[in-house]
């Protein structure tokens, strides 16, 4: 495969470095007037808060402005007296200043408590700070102040000895790390939103909403007043690592706190590449170090992103040329491809199906508070006789359970299944099913899973049958493995599906021809998919997840074409990792964010047009972390449109 980039890149090079963004050398003649900085100011929202501007200078810290934070948590404060040093922005308690609670199980302050979305006064010690490595005469700065801003002003002050010697170079290798450890979010320039306010929530940008979110996870996870989880938060980072567990909590914490606020917006790209860098981390620590150019210049670091972009793809250019005479990459690639088959060529499902169905109409013949047996006579594919036996406990009390052992078709069977007796009309029910499959002959491929059923509100038809459901869930873990060779490449992971709007999901028997119909299967609300493929020597990870918006999927037939009235919004997720020896590790999150679309052009299901959306893919090799962010704008007659933006984690872009 051949990837010619460079022509390009230049091109966008010529028209961007101007335009670039990020810290670096600071005026050679220090301003004394004009500049200006503002945001906004959240752990959730404070409002009416104390806003100050103070500059490091000779050793000592200089007030330089003033300010109070609106209704919105929004700040704007004019800079006067300064002299070119890093400059710290405050946010602190004064008279009546509150904070908007942002955690789903409530807040505290010492003195008083305030559910999700109410206010509660501000702590006393409470302090949340930013940090600017220079002003220049007449900036107009964006700077956000978050839970995060403080972490990286806290490890600054760690690099510097003391708050009061922290240097511009400290400034910018802090908040370079902050942004590698929260998933390359830009954490300077990303203001959080009020994640209690929809309307707020349904504007955000997908970064807005992951700051957003870890910002409620710290008080979350940490528990206690505000400051002291603030206090816990900054400890926990101290010396430039933090530990896998507490950055793992943090994270599915912070997925917690969003989902409860919009469906999908948990599956951000940046939240992927904390699990990622969790994932692939050997030992207990994450170590996130700062961008090799966090120090440099702005001509220089866009300068840098540039060849960033470029030695990723150029890498990835070499890797795929060079797959084809690397042992371990051409033997992984094909042994996957031998696993897929064996799972194709082999009646593994059937198999599974067969005897489940079996099983099934066994169940009811057997009456209940009784037990009985049952052999399933089939032919393998040689034509040999074998068999499985299917064993029905139904007793008066407690659940009841089906077991197969044996022979199904081309494969050796251990399943058990247990579920409870009776299910009212309206009630629900929850059944488990485990076991194993494997090839008879002892090559192919072997299954283990072990996965949890749960039907939400059963109606019945008057001979008894399932008529309908709202929801039903299923949840485990599965492993696949090659059998009868060597060095067998495994999948091992775990499978998460959520149906709703079952009305007609049960299946029937419509035209009593002994075959159930499948004509609406329901729709599914959420499905994830996560595993990973190995072998002794290479390994591919993938997360897959699929996350509508319910009030859409409540309104989509996936009978009916596609059309600007029949479509499902919501958020589509791919992590990847891939190690393989000889190679470059790579890591890729992506994420689609499908808000609407509002008319189609053509073809049998459409082709979609004025798409509402975002795509926002985060590619890591090694611990250089690129952000490509695609957004829709305004559409031509004839084309959707995206505005396209690369970034790196210290927020240079183009």
């Amino acid at each position: 495969m051949k990837i010619k980039p460079s022509v390009v890149l230049s091109a966008l090079a010529a028209a961007s470095i101007a335009a670039c963004g990020g810290g670096g050398g600071g005026s050679s003649s220090p301003p004394t007037y004009g500049a200006s900085t503002a945001g906004t100011v959240g752990k959730g929202i404070l409002i009416g808060a104390k806003v100050e501007a103070l500059e490091v200078s000779g050793g000592t810290l200089a007030s330089r402005g003033t300010a109070t934070t609106n209704a919105e948590g929004d700040y704007s404060l004019s800079i006067s007296g300064y002299t070119g040093g890093p400059l710290l922005i405050k946010i602190s308690h004064q008279t009546n200043a509150l904070m908007k609670c942002d955690v789903q199980a409530g807040c505290a302050n010492g003195e008083a408590t305030a559910a999700f979305g109410t206010t509660l006064p501000l702590p006393s010690d409470f302090a949340l700070r930013t940090m600017v490595p220079s002003l220049a005469s007449g900036d107009a700065l964006t700077r956000c102040i978050t839970p995060l801003t403080e972490l990286a002003v806290s490890r600054a002050a760690e690099l510097a000895g003391r708050v009061e010697a922290i240097s511009a170079d400290n400034v910018r290798s802090a908040f370079s790390e902050v942004s590698n450890l929260a998933g390359g979010l830009d954490v300077q320039r990303t203001c959080l939103v009020d994640i209690t306010n929809p309307a707020k929530v349904a504007a955000a940008t997908p970064d807005q909403l992951a700051v957003s979110g870890l910002a409620a996870a710290v008080l979350a996870v940490n528990g206690g007043t505000p400051t002291a989880a603030i206090t816990a938060m900054n400890a926990a980072f101290t010396g430039g690592t933090i530990g896998k567990t507490a950055l793992d909590g943090l994270v599915t914490a912070a997925r917690t706190e969003l989902q409860a606020v919009k469906d999908g917006a948990q599956n951000n790209a940046a939240y992927l590449q904390i699990a990622q860098t969790v994932a692939n981390t050997q030992g207990d620590t994450v170590d996130p170090q700062p961008g090799s150019t966090a120090n440099a210049s702005l001509i220089a670091q866009g300068k840098a992103l540039i060849d960033e972009v470029r030695g990723l793809v150029r890498s990835l250019e070499n890797d795929v040329e060079g797959a084809g005479s690397n042992a371990v990459v051409t033997t992984f690639a094909q042994e996957i491809d031998t696993a897929a088959a064996a799972a194709d060529a082999q009646p593994l499902f059937e198999a599974f199906a067969l005897a489940v169905d079996t099983a099934r109409a066994f169940y009811a013949e057997v009456p209940d508070g009784e037990s009985d047996t049952y052999v399933l006579p089939t032919v393998d594919s040689n034509g040999a006789d074998v068999s499985a036996t299917i064993t029905v406990n139904k007793p008066a009390q407690g659940n009841h359970s089906v077991t197969i052992v044996g022979t199904v078709t081309d494969y050796t069977t251990d399943l058990a299944l247990a579920a409870p007796a009776d299910v009212a009309a309206g009630g629900d029910f929850t059944a488990a099913t485990s076991g194993t499959m494997a090839s008879a002959s002892g090559e192919g491929l072997s299954a283990e899973f072990d996965v949890d059923v749960s039907l939400t509100e059963l109606s019945f038809n008057a001979d008894g049958s399932l008529a309908a459901l709202d929801a039903a869930n299923f949840d485990g873990t599965l492993t696949f493995a090659q059998i009868g060779v060597t060095d067998p490449v495994s999948f091992t992971g775990t499978v998460a599906v959520k149906v709703v709007e079952c009305s007609t999901c049960a299946r029937v028997d419509s035209d009593q021809d002994g075959a159930f119909d499948d004509d609406y299967p329901g729709n599914i609300d959420l499905l994830t998919l996560a595993g990973t493929f190995s072998r002794s020597d290479a390994e591919l990870g993938a997360t897959i997840t699929i996350d509508m918006d319910a009030a859409s999927v409540a309104s989509f037939d996936p009978r009916l074409p596609v059309s600007a009235d029949n479509v499902p919004s919501g958020q589509v997720s791919i992590q990847t990792n891939a190690s393989l020896d000889g190679f470059h590790s790579y890591a890729v999150a992506l994420t689609l964010t499908l808000n609407d679309i509002t008319s189609l052009n053509g073809g049998q299901n459409g082709n979609l047009h004025n798409v509402n959306g975002t795509i926002v893919a985060i590619l890591s090799r090694d611990t250089q972390t690129i952000t490509i962010t695609a957004t829709a704008q305004p559409p031509t007659q004839t084309a959707n449109v995206f505005d396209l933006r690369i970034a790196n984690q210290d927020g240079v872009s183009l």
